[in-house]
């Protein structure tokens, strides 16, 4: 077993016997130590120094709408989807995919019942795989804030109504410098 696999199998382990957050720290240190003294070499994602752990949900802001939610934090999802009712859009093409470039409204609600309306401009037109199949969505540029970090991002519109998060975080999302750990919770 080599060191990265070495590392990687401690990691785990104390992954899942429930370690805190202090306990997990000091392993990863010492952990990243032991990479460096083998000569390995632990490069930090561009220009950062240091990645930030994000929990399975996170109080994300949505500064168009200028609301909280408690958004869940998915890897397996490639991009972000917002919950979006009373779409409408000015001029509508009778295709969906003419409407990029077309403004459009709509009315947003986060998990307390909160709502906003936002116009935006539809950038895109994405299809995302389901369970039951294929959906087109509207893609539209907002700016998702978590703790200091700004970015901006196509998301993606949805009625999530029947979904607990009316916010979805993908990967587009997590990008550099963000590491989730799953038992985190959203106010540590």
């Amino acid at each position: 077993m080599g060191l990265h696999s070495a590392a990687h199998a401690v990691a785990t382990r104390i992954a899942q016997r429930g370690a805190t957050p202090r306990k997990r720290a000091l392993c990863l240190l010492l952990i990243s130590a032991l990479l460096l003294a083998s000569g390995c070499v632990v490069a930090p994602a561009r220009g950062l120094r240091f990645a930030r752990v994000v929990g399975a949900t996170e109080v994300v802001h949505v500064e168009e709408a200028g609301l909280d939610f408690l958004a869940r934090v998915d890897t397996g999802a490639r991009t972000s989807s917002l919950h979006a009712l009373d779409l409408e859009i000015e001029d509508p093409a009778p295709h969906v995919e003419d409407n990029v470039g077309h403004a459009i409204r709509f009315r947003v609600v986060n998990e307390r019942g909160e709502s906003a309306r936002v116009s935006s401009v539809i950038v895109d037109v994405v299809a995302v795989r389901q369970a039951l199949g294929t959906e087109l969505r509207y893609a539209v540029p907002l700016h998702l804030t978590w703790r200091g970090i700004h970015r901006e991002l196509r998301v993606n519109l949805r009625d999530r109504s029947a979904i607990d998060h009316k916010l979805l975080v993908g990967r587009d999302w997590i990008g550099e410098g963000l590491l989730v750990d799953v038992e985190r919770n959203p106010a540590e």
